[in-house]
């Protein structure tokens, strides 16, 4: 069956279309990024993390740092994920990669939610310059297929799933750039494809995952469109299940008092948070508002009080990398109401030159508030 077609099965019968959070008011999973250099019996190939090449967070000029919603903002090594081979992409062995460590037993929640992505060091699709993002191919030489670098493999069950970087009119989520220089890519479970090019099967929706890597096993040669030669591609800010993750570390344990959540409203504007009481350091507030170009971060909550199903917020931030702004935050989680739904942000923005107010309701990601 073709992915159109199953798309339109599955939204007959009402499985496209989600209504409520991927998570139902629970936290997604932590998750830890492990390089690896697979059958590399040649030393042809290449997986680190490495500083100083990642999205950056700690420029000193706004224009230049990375979107901080859905951003890792802790890291400030502007970590970046560096895949790269040398050799022949179809004839050569060896693969570089990286294994999403503790994202096992997560769910495929419908075909719409974006589940999983990157940013990707490179400026447009429409020139092939910057990382390699390659579409599947055979080579017609060999006859053996490319399944174009850097790509998401996911197991589910006995089967295997490939997400490849391109092309990107076919799979890409709406998103807007993280920054100049850099592409963000989201994918609904609706791009996941088999070795003969099949979408995902009706029937594994809503189940498990067993394993996901990110896969880079394209050369400097011309077996993957766009025909690049570059062979390297420089990846950051992870996203998985509306985890991201900017670096290698692993995280540390998040204590029992934190609230946390993200996600974005029909508009594709978006907001994430994080709060606890016990440590401060960890608290951040990231608001971004695509059709007025505002970005609001901050990592200065004062106060934090409750009221039923939600968690509300005052603070000092930054707009637009300008400091001298305050704002309420107010998340709401919807997950177990009797209509259950994902949730509803509202912020609200006051400093030099600017009153600005949205409630939303959120189309996809989460809300948790912890027990209290």
């Amino acid at each position: 069956m073709s992915k159109s077609a199953v798309i339109g099965l599955l939204a007959t019968i009402g499985i496209v279309a989600p209504v409520r959070s991927v998570f139902a008011g629970n936290r997604p999973p932590d998750f830890q990024v492990v390089p690896f250099e697979r059958n590399d019996t040649l030393n042809l190939v290449r997986s680190t993390w490495q500083k100083g090449i990642g999205c950056p967070n700690t420029s000193q000029d706004f224009l230049y740092n990375c979107q901080p919603d859905f951003s890792d903002t802790d890291d400030k090594l502007n970590q970046g994920l560096l895949l790269a081979k040398s050799g022949n992409g179809v004839v050569d062995p060896g693969q570089a990669g990286a294994t999403l460590v503790g994202v096992n037993g997560q769910v495929i929640p419908d075909l719409t939610s974006p589940i999983l992505g990157y940013d990707i060091r490179k400026d447009s699709f429409s020139f092939a310059f910057g990382s390699h993002c390659g579409e599947p191919s055979i080579d017609p030489i060999s006859g053996k297929a490319a399944r174009g670098s850097p790509r998401f493999e996911i197991q589910v069950g006995t089967k295997t799933y490939f997400i490849p970087c391109g092309p990107p009119t076919l799979y890409v989520e709406p998103a807007v750039p993280p920054r100049e220089g850099w592409i963000r890519l989201r994918w609904p479970a609706s791009a996941f494809i088999d070795d003969m090019g099949m979408a995902i099967a009706a029937d594994d929706v809503g189940k498990q995952v067993t394993s996901v890597q990110i896969v880079f096993d394209a050369g400097p040669d011309t077996y993957e469109t766009p025909g690049d030669t570059f062979g390297l591609a420089v990846l950051d800010n992870i996203f998985a299940w509306y985890r991201v993750e900017g670096d290698g570390n692993a995280n540390p344990t998040a204590p029992s008092d934190e609230d946390e959540g993200g996600g974005e409203d029909k508009d594709h504007n978006s907001c994430e948070y994080r709060h606890s009481d016990s440590q401060p350091d960890r608290n951040k507030v990231a608001c971004y508002d695509r059709s007025k170009k505002m970005e609001m971060s901050s990592s200065n909550i004062r106060s934090a009080t409750y009221q039923a199903n939600c968690v509300n917020l005052v603070g000092d931030g930054l707009v637009n990398g300008k400091s001298g702004y305050s704002y309420t935050y107010q998340a709401c989680d919807l997950s177990t109401g009797l209509t259950p739904g994902i949730g509803t942000f509202n912020i609200s923005i006051s400093g030099p030159g600017l009153l600005y107010s949205k409630l939303a309701a959120m189309t996809s990601g989460y809300v948790y508030i912890h027990p209290h």
